[in-house]
């Protein structure tokens, strides 16, 4: 199994219309990530999409830790189209995680850039799970 980023299904056509220049971020909450060093700067990753692979990507630069108040533009140019303000990223953790932001959560950064995708790998289950 591949390392992965995960994103919500909803974000699947999104994913694929993304290009391979545009510098993509995503946020993870708490330190976990972070603390465990879990994506190192290079790194091929899956992006998925619940359980299957959308395309893969490579890690761009160091994780960052920060709180939910030091978003800056840098990182909402980067984050899906509509994730823009702090106010949609605590709606998103909401929504999609059943968790409550304060201005203090922490976050974990990754940024990273879509390698080129490829139709005979797409939709591809992570081989570790177990379907019942």
């Amino acid at each position: 199994m591949a390392k992965a980023i995960n994103w919500p299904a909803p974000y699947r056509t999104e994913i694929l219309e993304e290009n391979t220049e545009q510098l993509c971020c995503a946020l993870r909450l708490g330190d976990l990530y972070y603390n465990g060093r879990f994506w190192a700067p290079d790194e091929e990753v899956d992006i998925r999409c619940g359980h299957l692979r959308v395309r893969r990507g490579s890690v761009i630069g160091d994780m960052e830790l920060i709180t939910l108040s030091q978003l800056e533009q840098r990182h909402f140019t980067a984050l899906k189209n509509d994730l823009n303000t702090m106010d949609d990223v605590t709606s998103f953790f909401k929504t999609h995680y059943n968790e409550d932001l304060t201005p203090e959560s922490q976050l974990t950064v990754v940024f990273y850039k879509n390698l080129t995708a490829v139709p005979e790998d797409m939709d591809a289950p992570d081989p570790s799970e177990r379907y019942v």
